[in-house]
């Protein structure tokens, strides 16, 4: 049976807006179903300890000697890298100069097996932010023409305050590792150089290791 032309444009044009998700008389532009494909699709990471805003923050770095011969200014600068990334993204946090810290530090023989509670009393701190570096390379083993940095460190937050002895385990706030590597594979001296490889780290760990203290938000599709 032949239909009229007008009735087989009218089929045409239902089906073709059964497809994108249109009713016959809607007027919007994208269907339901595109645009749920079209949104970004983003999920909330709490943050692991959520009191640090209103406190005195004293960074205290840690790492062997072999690493520091190695990289004599990594204590500073992973210092100074957690310092910006939690002042930029956690309101209300006010650091010890990690300039007097390190300071401190180099002069003093017995500062790296002070107890951290006793180094946050030292510097009028509220809490102690201490970080071991464990690992720190920006080279991938066994290739000395190739760049890769790699970051490794245990992380842990001290309460100085208060009549606790010293060594209670309630005053540990929080616990963590932060464990980054960049970039995602190994490249060429024509692409990157020692300088520049430990500043990308360093940053990389200083970002990661503030977003244990606020929440924010990942792509699902990156997680």
């Amino acid at each position: 049976m032949n239909l009229p032309i007008n009735i087989i444009r009218h089929i045409v044009m239902i089906t073709t807006l059964a497809i994108l998700g249109l009713g016959a008389t809607g007027c919007n532009l994208v269907g339901p179903g595109l645009a749920f494909v079209a949104m970004e699709q983003t999920k909330k990471i709490p943050a692991e300890y959520t009191e640090l805003s209103g406190k005195k923050v004293c960074l205290w770095v840690w790492s062997d000697e072999s690493l520091r011969f190695e990289y004599p200014a990594v204590r500073i600068d992973a210092a100074n890298w957690a310092k910006h990334y939690i002042k930029q993204n956690v309101e209300n946090v006010d650091f010890v100069d990690p300039i007097r810290v390190h300071q401190f530090q180099e002069s003093n023989y017995e500062a790296d097996v002070m107890p951290v509670v006793q180094v946050g009393r030292k510097f009028d701190a509220d809490v102690v932010l201490f970080i071991q570096i464990s690992d720190f390379t920006t080279r991938p083993p066994g290739s000395p023409n190739l760049f890769q940095g790699y970051l490794l460190a245990q992380c842990a937050l001290y309460d100085c305050r208060g009549e606790l002895p010293d060594e209670s385990p309630k005053r540990k706030l929080w616990d963590g590792k932060v464990d980054v590597k960049f970039p995602d594979h190994p490249v060429s001296m024509m692409e990157s150089n020692d300088i520049k490889m430990r500043s990308a780290l360093l940053g990389m760990f200083g970002e990661s290791l503030a977003k244990k203290f606020y929440e924010y938000k990942v792509k699902v599709g990156d997680m």
